[in-house]
């Protein structure tokens, strides 16, 4: 049962390096999963392209609890679509997120994720959103969705209270 055990640890490190390699060769985007810990995350090991690896925890799932803040925003900023381009092309995606927000976001939330990539991608959206709200110290949703609006002083500005009333009005009316 020994040599078994070791076969398959030897063919899983072999995978592993090849798609390593091969990564840091340019040949391909890989992410390798490991088995999920007891609360449900699974760390992935990303080849950074730059000839090392890195286990960087998964993003949680902060989606659930703030379902209908996102939704209502998403609503309000582009109507729900995803490929929404406003403000002469300086806010992107389903949330308007410009680029110092989403460079902010991605600091505060540890990853790297390229912004004209990502910004299309609600959960990436979703997850930039909630690390800068938490970086800038946002604790109600009245909070988050003016700061949304008006950058980590905008719970702070009157300009931003109408956006938050049509925001929450939209969150009353969802189930």
């Amino acid at each position: 049962m020994k040599w078994y055990i070791r076969f398959v640890a030897g063919l899983f490190l072999t995978i592993v390096s090849v798609a390593v390699l091969a990564y840091c060769a340019g040949a391909y985007d890989v992410v390798v999963s490991l088995p999920r810990h007891s609360t449900g995350a699974v760390p992935p090991v990303r080849a950074t392209g730059e000839g090392s690896v890195s286990l960087t925890a998964a993003p949680p799932d902060i989606s659930n609890p703030h379902r209908k803040l996102f939704d209502a925003i998403a609503a309000v900023e582009s109507a729900g679509r995803a490929m929404a381009i406003g403000d002469e092309g300086r806010a992107l995606g389903p949330y308007q997120i410009t680029e110092p927000y989403w460079r902010d976001g991605c600091e505060a939330g540890g990853v790297t994720w390229d912004y004209h990539a990502g910004v299309w991608d609600r959960a990436k959206c979703e997850y930039i959103m909630f690390s800068y709200w938490a970086r800038h110290g946002a604790l109600t949703d009245e909070q988050r969705a003016r700061m949304h609006c008006g950058g980590p002083d905008g719970p702070l500005q009157d300009s931003t209270i109408p956006y938050w009333q049509r925001v929450e009005a939209l969150m009353e009316t969802m189930p």
